[in-house]
């Protein structure tokens, strides 16, 4: 049982947190988020069970998104930089666009392992995604150059991968199933080299970032981030003005703190997703120290809706 102080102390340090009103509160609930990734992983490759492929792939894409966080929390420490040539300086100063690159990648991971792992409803649908997915990068590496043998041997031997992959494709059961209208926006994903499909029924259709988001139950919270996440990572116009006037209005730590923001959101979002896909509640989330159980909850609560809360500790706050 946890006494009336130590809930009293349990709430404020979790609205603290949650709220993160400073930029060292969202650094450190930040950190408390990732260090839970880092523990589900690594508690989960101990088991040393043998996964099927698309579910090694899956637990790598997740490793690669958890390890971007600690890239974000060194950029999250302000630059002091001093030229050697003119002794030109910069004091205090942080570099939210190089972070917001990083948190779109990690938007994008989350959606591809919700799309694949949480959204399919059955194995063949799962494995006609995971497909697809592998397809794109194969095709893609096609188009590069080979030079040395053993660089030509790879590509003969992807290309023979790419050709058993495309047969696998058309005799999925899912595949099969969907109508004559589907199958072809399968096949033009594959000649577009896109993998970024949601199947209902019969159907199946092309989806876009942001509606990728919306299927894995985002509420408005996140609407339009991706856009702006990709405004800023690309050399648009918008970008430009807006790095312009952020150093000029002293925003640069408001937008370094959004920034960490949305990868938190996106890192408690995946962290449920890969508990919830491995089935790890009992094992190892439930064995985690409260607060940050109760930080990815709080942020899944938020971001999308009680529903996809792990468990029920939350209900100690009552």
């Amino acid at each position: 049982m946890i006494s009336h102080l130590d809930k009293i102390h349990l709430r404020n340090e979790y609205s603290r947190l949650l709220g993160s009103d400073s930029f060292a509160d969202m650094i450190e609930s930040h950190k408390m988020i990732a260090e839970v990734g880092f523990s589900i992983f690594y508690a989960h490759g101990k088991e040393s069970t043998k996964t099927s492929v698309y579910d090694h792939d899956g637990n790598i894409l997740f490793q690669m998104s958890i390890l971007k966080c600690l890239s974000l929390q060194q950029l999250a420490h302000s630059i002091n930089y001093k030229n050697s040539i003119d002794g030109v300086t910069l004091k205090d100063t942080y570099d939210p666009f190089g972070m917001y690159t990083i948190v779109r990648a990690q938007y994008e991971a989350f959606c591809n392992f919700n799309n694949i792992f949480i959204q399919s409803r059955s194995e063949d649908e799962l494995k006609l995604k995971y497909h697809l997915w592998v397809l794109s990068g194969l095709n893609y590496r096609q188009r590069f150059k080979a030079k040395s043998e053993w660089a030509k041997k790879k590509k003969a031997t992807e290309a023979i991968e790419i050709d058993n992959l495309n047969k696998s494709v058309l005799e999925n059961p899912c595949y099969l199933q969907l109508d004559e209208q589907s199958q072809q926006n399968i096949q033009d994903c594959i000649k577009r080299k896109d993998w970024q499909i949601k199947i209902d029924g019969n159907r199946s259709y092309k989806i876009a970032w942001h509606e990728m988001m919306s299927n894995s139950g985002a509420n408005e919270n996140l609407d339009g981030q991706y856009s702006y996440l990709s405004l800023a990572t690309h050399p648009s116009n918008v970008s430009v003005f807006q790095f312009s006037s952020m150093y000029i209005e002293n925003q640069q730590g408001f937008n370094a703190k959004i920034a960490l923001q949305l990868s938190r959101a996106s890192t408690a979002m995946f962290v449920r997703d890969y508990v919830e896909y491995f089935k790890l509640t009992e094992k190892h989330f439930n064995n985690l120290p409260i607060m940050p159980q109760l930080l990815i909850n709080g942020c899944n609560s938020l971001f999308r809706s009680e529903d996809y809360e792990l468990n029920s500790i939350n209900d100690i706050l009552n």
